[in-house]
């Protein structure tokens, strides 16, 4: 849970010096039985066919890869590499990586628990988030919990959608901020986000 916090004091930290930037800116491992394989290698045959689509990068992206997942991002940003990976564009939107040992704390999130874990760190820098909506997905067979939201201050506001999910022994959260409004960075990440077997 510390790792947790400080992960998302962190973002924050960004958050803010995004607003500020916005501001100066105009605009399981058991061997089935004989038996049972057959069927279950039909059943993963299907998965597969279902979630491993050829995963089409855009020309003006580039792929970002840590060993264990890889997403798309916008090849004219910056990538600063530390204990959170922040990939940032010219207009304030960006991108966080950040992992934490291997969790369930997000199967089952609810708006309301989200708001009782989290939104406190957001307010506690003046922050007020709004519209926080929470879905699970599928994308190139990994499992992913969407959490997204509005964050507003004094001078500017900005959506965030994050994509967490556990790959091994690490869960992740991929959060891509936008200060300016851009649906195909969301929908991209999304689309090529993907585990990476090494």
């Amino acid at each position: 849970m510390k790792k947790i916090l400080c992960a998302l004091l962190a973002l924050l930290l960004l958050i803010g010096c995004t607003f500020t930037f916005a501001s100066c800116n105009t605009p399981n491992d058991q061997k089935p039985n004989d038996t049972q394989q057959g069927e279950n290698e039909d059943d993963k045959k299907q998965e597969e066919g279902e979630d491993q689509k050829d995963i089409v990068i855009p020309e003006d992206y580039v792929v970002y890869d840590d060993g264990k997942i890889s997403f798309a991002y916008p090849k004219n940003w910056t990538k600063q590499n530390g204990s959170v990976v922040i990939l940032t564009g010219t207009n304030g939107n960006n991108i966080t990586v950040v992992y934490e040992p291997k969790t369930n704390m997000y199967d089952d999130l609810t708006i309301e628990s989200f708001n009782s874990m989290f939104k406190p760190a957001y307010e506690s820098m003046g922050l007020t988030v709004s519209n926080v909506k929470i879905q699970k997905t599928k994308t190139n067979g990994l499992n992913i919990v969407q959490i997204s939201h509005n964050t507003k201050n004094d001078t500017a506001t900005m959506k965030q959608t994050q994509y967490v999910t556990t790959l091994g022994d690490r869960t992740y959260t991929i959060t891509v901020t936008e200060v300016a409004s851009d649906a195909k960075l969301v929908s991209t990440v999304l689309e090529t986000l993907k585990g990476v077997e090494k």
